[in-house]
């Protein structure tokens, strides 16, 4: 088997300052944004009650209530942020329980709350993906198991338009199926998505991909084939064959989608396989150029408890770092690792182990915008599933 990693213990405790109780999941972002000499990051606690907290330059940190749902890593909010804004706004659901998008808004320097808004949807509502450019929001969030959904402000949220669907695998029905929606990195005009079916809820394997043009809300193929508009009155209601092929299935693999990004120019998807006869989990990483998508060679191992089957094998994880590269945590012989990894024009390397106390369990999480902080590391010191966990937040470097 492929060695990636030289044999160094960790390199020791990290100076700044951990959120206690903090968890989250990847279907909601962004989840931690850089704010000049400050970070703010959300969470769900152990009961149920989100946070946000403000990570401070002088690594300090300060706290803040924002509303209780079921106790649910999914269930972490989003936020919303412009720099000439006073205040920023966080975005968030109750995983499979109501139809409601929560609004709440947060002064940058005081720290006080608006009231609680809320924004209602046909159905229930999961999840909370925000795209912003100029002073249009666009909220995505998943409707039932088999549509996601949006709404879309023009005015920074003081207006809404009506529900809309993006993505309709309901005919025929695909089963429980995900989309990353993010901001490109190299034009924060435009977005990019993937879409993945659930590892046993859904039989839809590949990894689709497509594009949004944030301020024209054209649609469209990575080639440029048109699939809609954000402004169609209903939404483009995108069937997911007709998006990019990311990823092909492949027979008795299973794929998990973790992050859209880019490295060297090219759009780009991070996600685990695992073959279904066994629980051999590796991070992969697959690249669009020349007009067509390839999967590098790179293929880590994740570690034992990755996969789905139980469910609390879903610990570990991978995100894009804003340097041309990615950030992966690991288990190994019972210790946990958290690496960073480096575009080399064809393929991720191996760069270096990055600052960290032991760290178990870790959802790495790489903030919009440059900034305070790198990354954040979320260690799940208890994780049984998504109901039943105990996290941390910490800053890694």
């Amino acid at each position: 088997m492929r060695s990636y990693f030289p044999s160094v213990p960790p390199n020791g405790p990290i100076s700044w300052p951990t959120a206690t109780n903090y968890a989250w999941s990847w279907w909601s972002n962004p989840l931690c944004v850089n704010d000049g000499a400050v970070a703010w990051m959300t969470g769900i606690q152990q009961l149920g009650a989100c946070k946000l907290a403000r990570i401070n330059a002088d690594k300090t940190l300060n706290t803040v209530a924002l509303w209780s749902v079921h106790n649910d890593d999914h269930n972490a909010p989003a936020i919303a942020y412009r720099s000439d804004k006073d205040a920023i706004t966080i975005f968030g659901s109750d995983h499979g329980n109501d139809a409601l998008m929560r609004l709440l808004d947060v002064d940058r320097t005081t720290l006080a709350t608006s009231n609680s808004r809320n924004l209602t949807f046909s159905s229930i509502i999961s999840y909370a993906q925000l795209l912003t450019t100029g002073d249009r929001i666009v909220i995505i969030g998943r409707l039932g198991s088999v549509k996601w959904v949006y709404m879309m402000s023009d005015d920074w949220g003081a207006t809404w338009s009506a529900q809309r669907t993006l993505i309709d695998s309901s005919s025929p029905n695909l089963g429980q199926v995900y989309i990353i929606a993010k901001p490109l990195a190299s034009d924060a005009t435009k977005a990019q998505f993937a879409f993945v079916g659930h590892p046993s809820l859904s039989t839809y394997r590949p990894i689709m991909h497509g594009l949004i043009d944030l301020v024209t809300g054209a649609i469209t193929t990575d080639a440029g084939g048109a699939l809609g508009d954000l402004d169609d009155a209903s939404g483009p209601s995108i069937v997911a064959t007709a998006l990019t092929t990311a990823v092909p299935s492949t027979t008795g693999v299973v794929y998990r989608l973790l992050d859209v990004g880019e490295v060297g120019g090219r759009y780009a998807v991070l996600y685990a396989e695992w073959e279904s006869a066994n629980d051999v989990t590796r991070y992969r990483i697959a690249t669009y150029s020349g007009g067509s998508w390839t999967t590098a060679a790179w293929a880590p191992t994740a570690g034992a408890p990755f996969g789905y089957t139980p469910p609390s094998h879903y610990q570990g994880g991978a995100a894009f770092s804003r340097d041309n590269g990615a950030i992966t945590s690991r288990e190994a012989g019972g210790g946990w690792y958290v690496d960073r990894w480096t575009w080399n024009g064809s393929d991720l390397v191996f760069a270096h182990e990055m600052s960290s106390s032991t760290v178990a369990r870790a959802r790495p999480l790489v903030p919009t915008q440059t900034g305070l902080i790198p990354a954040l590391v979320g260690e799940l010191t208890t994780y049984t599933s998504y109901t039943q966990y105990y996290g941390l937040g910490k800053v890694i470097e």
